[in-house]
């Protein structure tokens, strides 16, 4: 019996979601549990699992199309059996696809779209590096993974940013341009950034600030990182940012006056902690 791939609903105010692009394509074998589609968010690209084995039968909805919450996006049989024509972009009013991806789920079914062509020679990437490096203008097939079956990994893509800052560096300090004659890129940014960007401006304008800073030595803090990272355990890196975070945890949990706010004329004690960075 045929199942179906429908998209997610990865948060509690998610309403629709992005194919960002499929990690198998039509006709290739499948696992069940094995990543088969990545989905962009607000907050981030996340990658998708088969509920089921079989064979990714039909890719429905082509990378680049924005859909509803649980819209079919594509169907994994267990071969040789019939796929009726499955609810697509037009269930629901969609966005049109991004340039460079396919014009719709019938350039994803044929056999000969150049979507399909690229997934056959996709790298293999987290999401996170997959991200960070298109913002870069990296190309991943130019990376080496670190990860497992040579997976590239965020660690790998910023090795490769800071290489590329290196070769490209110029011998002299470039004249400074003023900033009235920088032209501006007018570039569109991904639904997460532009989730941050309205976040971070509602934050300002809405909530009271202010500033502390401190000196810490992180010394023993890195000699710790070092350690942890000794056991060379594939996606457990731990980086400065994660015991920063993981110390402020502590901290809350430590001081919990600290975890509140000021709402309706009293403060409210949080009874949980939640730490979000942008």
């Amino acid at each position: 019996m045929p199942t179906n791939i429908i998209m997610p609903s990865l948060g509690f105010d998610m309403t629709e979601g992005k194919v960002a692009a499929w990690l198998k394509a039509e006709g290739e074998s499948v696992a069940k549990g094995e990543p088969v589609v990545e989905i962009e968010t607000e907050k981030a690209t996340v990658e998708v699992e088969a509920a089921a084995a079989g064979i990714l039968a039909r890719i429905v909805i082509a990378p680049g199309q924005t859909v509803p919450v649980g819209t079919v996006i594509g169907i994994i049989t267990e071969g040789g059996e019939a796929v009726e024509e499955a609810p697509g972009p037009a269930a629901a009013p969609a966005t049109p696809p991004e340039p460079g991806s396919a014009a719709g789920p019938k350039a994803a079914l044929s056999e000969s779209a150049p979507a399909e062509a690229a997934q056959e020679t996709r790298v293999k990437a987290s999401p996170l590096a997959r991200r960070m490096a298109e913002e870069a203008g990296i190309d991943l097939a130019s990376i080496s993974g670190s990860g497992a079956d040579g997976r590239v990994m965020e660690r790998d893509v910023q090795a490769a940013i800071s290489a590329a800052g290196k070769r490209e560096a110029p011998a002299t300090p470039p004249t400074e341009t003023p900033a009235a004659a920088v032209p501006s890129t007018g570039a569109p940014l991904s639904r997460m950034r532009q989730a941050i960007a309205r976040r971070m401006s509602e934050s300002k304008a809405t909530a009271p600030h202010f500033y502390a800073s401190v000196e810490v030595r992180m010394d023993e803090a890195q000699k710790l990182r070092r350690k942890i990272n000794s056991g060379k355990l594939d996606g457990a890196v731990v980086s400065a940012n994660d015991m920063i975070v993981s110390a402020a945890a502590r901290a809350l949990k430590a001081f919990p006056a600290l975890n509140a706010s000021w709402r309706d004329g009293t403060v409210v004690v949080h009874p949980d902690i939640g730490i979000g960075i942008a």
